[in-house]
């Protein structure tokens, strides 16, 4: 398993992810758009 927390990211000092948090489990496709 992955585990995400509270990430954040910005491109060109704009704010795009805010504070997200996430699992992703063992044999499982995941997506994330945005």
């Amino acid at each position: 398993m992955i585990e995400v927390k509270n990430l954040h990211k910005g491109f060109g000092g704009e704010p795009v992810l805010k504070g997200i948090s996430t699992q992703f489990k063992n044999g499982k496709t995941n997506l994330i758009i945005g």
